[in-house]
């Protein structure tokens, strides 16, 4: 009996990594979405995917949910997937590419936010 309990978790710990890693699949084929342009659909990928990833592709999905929110004129999503991008990593700023005004505006309203509710 100890035996197939053991066979049972082995397997379902393989299942778990097999799971994590198609939803890393998932993240990248949303990037590749959203660097097309198909900001809807990267947005329904992530969403998918975003309950099993890794805190390091949660990182990630935030930040692409961010900015495709941001491209569909959707400012209040895109800062509250900013905001939970802050929380993960405080000092991240957009890079040369993805700076464009108005994401630069969104993600520093998201700084400001946090640091309201951080006072009280």
């Amino acid at each position: 009996m100890k035996n197939a309990l053991s066979i049972l978790f082995i397997l379902g710990l393989l299942r778990a990594q097999e799971l994590a890693r198609e939803d890393r699949d998932l993240l990248k084929w949303a990037v590749a979405y959203y660097q097309r342009g198909e900001w809807n659909e990267a947005i329904k990928i992530i969403e998918d995917a975003l309950p099993n990833l890794e805190i390091e592709e949660r990182f990630e999905a935030h930040k692409y949910l961010g900015m495709s929110y941001a491209r569909l004129n959707n400012n209040i999503s895109a800062k509250e997937h900013f905001k939970i991008l802050l929380k993960l990593n405080p000092k991240f700023a957009l890079n040369s590419v993805d700076a464009d005004p108005l994401r630069v505006k969104l993600l520093n309203d998201a700084k400001k936010e946090i640091a309201y509710e951080s006072a009280f």
